[in-house]
């Protein structure tokens, strides 16, 4: 499309809260053009009055191993899974209702939010023009981590092939996980089949420790499951800890399409889609992608680009 979406109806997600491991739920509302993606949470202080969060790198933070959200008043946990099912689907407008202020994990992480928002004609164009960023120098550019033993890195710079790309190397010295890569061109089918379901990883040194942690997830201490996440225990173990029936997917490589799942969702925070760009990830985290992008922005590396109807 390109003019911008938004719903044409609200619609209901629910999960659970991996904090606490109650269930929540999210509404998705329809927003009007040129007002974004934001948040709307219950105020801290007990009264009956909402807090309207913008989905912006502005107040994005790096919390509780996951990306939050926190405009000095309140704050909304756990974005980056929803907002990579809202990038991934195109939708420019909308207002996002949480139960809790913590983003609702379900088993299918992406996955579950993106076939909601894309059921038969629920997204509906509207009549403002879709802007998209686009990179502006001639030359690549890298972003390292703060950290010099830190092996972050991005690398940006236009696409060979006027599209906008996503790569992702991972490399870590569990055997399970190894050395994994994945490039995505943005598109539906490809996210729906190859990257939508991929779990996030939870990493635990022994099984003795997974069983115990799981033992407490069952006493609603917390929210993960074998289901919902792809559980990693020893550096030597050559298998995931799930049971076969939650076992490993896409062939082995869900931990690199779910990293994909989570560049998404932070670049989702810039409020705009790209075009002709390519993003490098090079061993990157949560707290690093906040970091380069913001640092990218305020080097005005990105412009303004309205595609030629």
């Amino acid at each position: 499309m390109s003019n911008q979406t938004t719903l044409q109806n609200p619609i209901k997600v629910e999960g659970v809260n991996v904090y606490n491991g109650r269930k929540n739920f999210v509404i998705f509302h329809p927003s009007d053009e040129n007002s974004g993606i934001s948040f709307i949470v219950n105020s801290s202080n007990g009264s009956k009055r909402s807090v309207e969060i913008p989905a912006t790198l502005n107040f994005a933070m790096h919390k509780k191993k996951g990306i939050w959200l926190d405009n000095g008043k309140s704050s909304i946990g756990l974005v980056e899974h929803l907002l990579g099912a809202v990038y991934a689907s195109g939708i420019d407008n909308v207002k996002i209702e949480l139960s809790d202020g913590i983003c609702p994990t379900t088993d299918n992480c992406a996955g579950d939010y993106f076939r909601k928002l894309n059921e038969q004609g629920l997204l509906i164009e509207q009549s403002s023009t879709r802007k998209f960023w686009k990179y502006a120098p001639n030359t690549a550019t890298s972003i390292k981590g703060w950290d010099s033993k830190m092996p972050d890195c991005l690398t940006v710079s236009s696409s060979s092939n006027s599209n906008f790309e996503i790569d992702y190397f991972a490399s870590y010295p569990h055997k399970v996980v190894g050395e994994q890569s994945y490039s995505f061109g943005l598109d539906k089918e490809i996210f729906l089949q190859d990257i939508a379901d991929a779990r996030p990883p939870g990493f635990l040194c022994s099984n003795l420790i997974k069983e115990l942690f799981l033992f407490l997830g069952k006493n609603y201490a917390h929210g993960i499951t074998e289901k919902n996440y792809l559980i990693i225990t020893s550096k030597n173990s050559k298998k995931y800890a799930n049971p076969e029936e939650f076992g490993v997917r896409y062939n082995g490589n869900e931990f690199v399409r779910h990293k994909i799942s989570d560049v998404m969702g932070t670049l989702a925070l810039t409020g705009r889609q790209f075009a002709d760009t390519k993003f490098q990830f090079h061993m990157t985290g949560h707290k690093f992608d906040i970091y380069a992008l913001k640092k990218l922005f305020d080097e005005g590396k990105f412009k303004d680009y309205i595609p030629e109807k």
